[in-house]
C-alpha cells in the first residue's frame, strides 16, 4: 500500500472471510508485544501519514551538488526510493514517523562510497531536512590475469575493505561500518573499485575453477606474503578458504594505484581408480577431486580420472567411495606429485552397536554418521547419508561404508516430549574392519 501522502506498508491478505487475526510474533516471550496482521476478505486498512524527508547531496570539500544518488531507508529499501536532481535535491516519501536512519548511494561509476545519518520525529509528520555531504574518495585499479597463461581474467569479482586499524570509514560511512564496495573485471582483466585512504584488502573470487588463496601467497603491498588463515578486517574476519586471492592495497586520498593481481587454476592430474584386486572399477564417487571441493562429484564409469586445481606444493586430500561394492580410500598425495595418481580402494568398515534408553532397548532412534576430511572446515555428510539407519526391535543399528582412516562421529538422538537426549561416539577405522560399541546409553535428559 503506498501513496503520496501515506506511509507505505506491506499487508498479508488471504482470500477467505472474517475478520483480521491479530497473531503475536514471539507469543512465549514475556515483555514483546510485536503482532502482526492477517487481513481478510471485506478488510479496512487505516493508512498512517508519510512523515517526508528532503535534502541534498553535496560533495563535501566543493560544496558541489551531486546528481543521480540514490536515497532510501535503511533496511527498508520497500518502503520510499528518491533520486537526486542535477541540484542534488531529493525528496522522499512513504516513512511513517519515528527516528529513521536514511542511506544514499552513488553509482558504480561515481567516486562516492554510500553513507547512512539518521533524522526524524517520534510523532510528527513534518517534512524532515535531511542533507548528505559525501566525502571523493580513492579509486585502487587495476588488472587480473592467469598466473600460467598470462591471459587476462573477465568477470572476477572484487570485495574492498579497510584494515581493521583503518579508522577512515567512520568518516565516509556515517552511521554505517560495512564499505560494501564491489566490482568485477573487464574483458581485458580491468578493474576499479572504491577504496578508503590508507591500508586496506582487495578479495577476489571467480566462479571458474581457481586456487583457495589459502594455497597462494598474499599480493600488494606487503612484505610478509605468508597467508593467514583469515585476515581481520574492519568489523567482520575473512578466511583464506573463501576466496582466489588476498590483495594488501594502500590508496591515498587525491591519488589513484594500479595493481597487478593473478589467480592461479593449478594443476590438473591424471587418475586411475581400480578395486583391491587392481581391477577398473565403474560407479566411483569422490570428495575433492575437483571444485568446489566440499561437494561430492557425479558417478564415474570405470577408467581415468583427472583431478583439477591441484596445488602441487599443497596437494589437497580426496576421497574416493564406491558405495554398492563398499569400497572407500582416503587418498593424501605427496607434494610435488603431479601423477598420474593410481588410486586402489579398500574394504569399507563396519560400526554396530545397541542404544539402551534407562537400561532398556530403545526402537527407531535414528543413527547419524558424518566425516571430517583433513584439510577441509567442519564435518561433512556421506553422500548417501544414512537417513533411513535406525535402531530396530531390539535396539541394534549396523552402519556400513566407513571409510577407513577418516575420523568419524556416530551420532543418535531421541526427542521426548519437551525433553531431547542425545549422543555421539568418535572413531577411526581401518580398512574391513568391524566395530562393535555394544551397548550405548543414551545420556541423561536436556530440556
Amino acid at each position: 500500500m503506498e501513496g503520496p501522502s501515506i506511509a507505505t506498508a506491506q499487508l498479508q491478505v488471504v482470500t477467505q472471510k472474517g475478520d483480521t487475526l491479530v497473531i503475536p510474533v514471539y507469543p512465549k516471550r514475556k515483555g514483546n508485544s510485536e503482532t502482526v496482521s492477517i487481513y481478510r476478505q471485506g478488510f479496512q486498512y487505516v493508512a498512517l501519514p508519510t512523515q517526508p524527508f528532503h535534502g541534498v547531496v553535496t560533495d563535501k570539500e566543493t560544496g558541489a551538488p551531486l546528481a543521480d544518488m540514490v536515497v532510501l531507508p535503511e533496511g527498508k529499501r520497500w518502503m520510499g526510493k528518491a533520486v537526486t536532481d542535477k541540484e542534488g535535491r531529493y525528496r522522499m516519501l512513504g516513512l511513517p514517523s519515528g527516528f529513521h536512519t536514511i542511506r544514499v548511494e552513488a553509482s558504480r561509476d561515481q567516486p562516492y562510497h554510500h553513507r547512512v545519518d539518521g533524522g526524524g520525529q517520534k510523532t510528527g509528520i513534518e517534512p524532515v531536512r535531511l542533507d548528505f555531504a559525501l566525502t571523493k574518495a580513492p579509486w585502487v585499479t587495476g588488472r587480473i590475469t592467469d598466473v600460467r597463461t598470462k591471459e587476462p581474467i573477465e568477470g572476477a569479482k572484487l570485495e574492498y575493505n579497510p584494515n581493521r586499524d583503518n579508522k577512515s570509514a567512520w568518516d565516509y560511512l556515517g552511521l554505517d561500518f560495512d564499505v560494501n564496495s564491489r566490482a568485477e573485471t573487464d574483458a581485458d582483466g580491468r578493474f576499479r573499485i572504491r577504496a578508503l585512504p590508507g591500508s586496506g584488502w582487495l578479495f577476489v573470487d571467480h566462479e571458474r575453477s581457481y586456487l583457495r588463496a589459502s594455497s597462494r601467497d598474499l599480493q600488494g603491498d606487503i612484505e610478509n606474503r605468508v597467508t593467514p588463515d583469515k585476515i581481520d578486517i574492519s568489523g567482520k574476519e575473512y578466511l583464506s578458504e573463501w576466496t582466489n586471492a588476498i590483495v594488501a592495497v594502500t590508496a591515498e586520498k587525491d591519488k589513484g594505484k594500479d595493481y597487478s593481481i593473478t589467480l592461479d587454476a593449478g594443476s590438473t592430474v591424471p587418475v586411475t581408480v581400480s578395486d583391491p584386486a587392481g581391477k577398473p572399477v565403474s560407479g566411483v564417487i569422490a570428495r575433492g577431486l575437483a571444485y568446489p571441493w566440499f561437494f561430492w562429484s557425479k558417478s564415474f564409469p570405470a577408467g581415468q580420472f583427472k583431478a583439477t586445481t591441484i596445488d602441487l606444493a599443497r596437494p589437497r586430500a580426496v576421497v574416493f567411495y564406491q558405495p554398492e561394492r563398499e569400497l572407500g580410500l582416503l587418498f593424501k598425495p605427496a607434494a610435488g606429485d603431479a601423477g598420474p595418481w593410481a588410486i586402489r580402494l579398500q574394504p569399507t568398515a563396519t560400526v554396530t552397536g545397541r542404544v539402551l534408553l534407562d537400561g532398556k532397548p530403545i526402537a527407531n532412534v535414528q543413527i547419524s554418521s558424518s566425516f571430517s576430511q583433513p584439510g577441509q572446515m567442519g564435518w561433512s555428510e556421506p553422500p548417501k547419508r544414512e537417513s533411513a539407519i535406525k535402531t530396530d526391535s531390539a535396539g541394534r543399528f549396523r552402519i556400513p561404508n566407513v571409510i577407513a582412516d577418516l575420523d568419524y562421529v556416530i551420532g543418535y538422538s531421541i526427542t521426548q516430549g519437551t525433553t531431547y537426549r542425545s549422543g555421539s561416539h568418535s572413531l577411526r577405522l581401518k580398512p574391513g574392519e568391524k566395530k562393535d560399541l555394544g551397548d550405548v546409553e543414551v545420556p541423561a535428559e536436556k530440556k
